[in-house]
């Protein structure tokens, strides 16, 4: 009977112990988590080998790093990798990401069979100056490499730059020049050269002129980096309109691979005519109308100031309005004498059930009133309107 109970406690002794050392592994594998096969760097020309039968291992033939030197920020450049199966199972290779978005990646194989090779070219264009450092990532079902890194650098630097990047010439009196300078570098070739400069807004590029001379050796030492340039002075000629002016310059050169690039010019002329009343910007001297809805004219009564020792003998009139089915202007008889003589305008909007927008924005520019003076050296004044014409509701 003892010798029964004996092999009884025996029994549950055994059984809680073998309970108890599987609850504890369990626990101990719960609490430690789980375990993961994490790939070690993979050396250019470098094979893992294997005792086992049919399984895929990769190479990557060549490096798998790609320094590609210097760029400009306008190019496009582009590395082929080459990847090979030296396993003996057929091998899949899958894009999982990519470190930016200006990095194109494509693959000639998504799976090799052994000893097959799969391309992998990388493309990118930069969007800043600076070190870049690009890196494509990729799932393999080589047991030993789980993820495979392919990676481009280098330096990406101006290939040329304008100095200032802006001109203003402001309160210009009507009848003058008026010149500046623009310093234009290269940075990555010593045979840097103009070729070609435009002026792209044609209602004032009549007005300027640009001279080109090449940069001595001290005024190139004078700017970090560069190793080439030129000087070009940039002129307003006389007779350019009363009012306010806006320009752009094109400027091309002999860099192969480098877009021109493009200065924008604001500025105003000053004279002897001026617009004032209610609805004038004092710093633009645009009429200010705003949004018209429905169809009833809406008009503003403005004065048009002429000054100067030949006020008295000049006269004024509208030689244009712009757009002419919806915007009027009529010049009463001047009143006045002497240095001083003043005339009354009227600005008219006449909306036609169409949608019109002339705020001076991207969509449609400013109206547009030309007024001129039979004085011979008097030039003329454009007037700027801004509205916008709803239409019909």
């Amino acid at each position: 009977m003892n010798k029964m109970k004996n092999t009884i406690l025996l029994a549950v002794v055994v059984v809680f112990l073998a309970t108890a050392v599987g609850v504890g592994s369990s626990y101990y594998e719960f609490t430690r988590g789980p375990v993961y096969a994490f790939s070690k760097p993979l050396r250019s020309g470098e094979v893992r080998d294997s005792t086992e039968v049919g399984e895929a291992k990769l190479e990557v033939v060549g490096p798998g790093k790609f320094n590609f030197g210097t760029m400009s920020m306008q190019e496009t450049r582009s590395h082929t990798f080459t990847v090979r199966n030296v396993g003996t199972a057929p091998l899949t290779l899958r894009f999982l990401e990519k470190s930016c978005q200006c990095t194109n990646v494509e693959m000639t194989r998504h799976v090799m069979e052994p000893n097959e090779d799969s391309e992998i070219t990388l493309s990118w264009k930069p969007k800043k100056y600076g070190v870049l450092y690009q890196v494509a990532r990729f799932e393999t079902n080589d047991y030993s490499l789980q993820e495979l890194d392919l990676t481009v650098t280098g330096d990406v630097k101006q290939t040329m730059a304008a100095v200032p990047t802006s001109l203003e010439f402001e309160g210009v009196r009507a009848g003058k020049a008026v010149s500046t300078q623009v310093m234009f570098y290269g940075y990555r070739a010593d045979n840097l050269a103009i070729e070609d400069i435009e002026f792209l807004k044609e209602g004032s590029a009549e007005f300027f002129e640009a001279i080109v001379e090449p940069l001595t050796p001290e005024q190139i030492a004078a700017e970090p980096g560069a190793r080439s340039g030129a000087a070009i002075q940039i002129t307003l000629k006389p007779g350019a309109p009363i009012g306010n002016f806006t320009q752009r310059i094109r400027i091309s050169t002999n860099q192969a691979n480098s877009e021109p690039i493009e200065i924008p010019v604001i500025g105003s002329v000053v004279g002897n005519i001026s617009v004032v009343g209610q609805g004038v910007d004092p710093d633009t001297g645009v009429i200010e109308i705003g949004v018209i809805r429905g169809n009833q004219p809406v008009q503003r009564r403005l004065l048009v100031l002429l000054r100067g020792e030949d006020a008295a003998d000049t006269n004024l009139k509208v030689v244009s309005c712009d757009p002419t089915e919806v915007l009027e202007a009529t010049l009463e008889e001047p009143r006045g004498s002497g240095p001083l003589k003043t005339y009354p305008l009227t600005v008219r909007i006449k909306p036609n059930g169409e949608l019109v927008d002339r705020t001076g924005t991207k969509v449609g520019p400013f109206g547009k009133i030309v007024i001129e003076s039979d004085a011979s050296d008097s030039p003329r004044l454009n007037q700027y309107v801004s509205f916008r014409l709803e239409g019909s509701q």
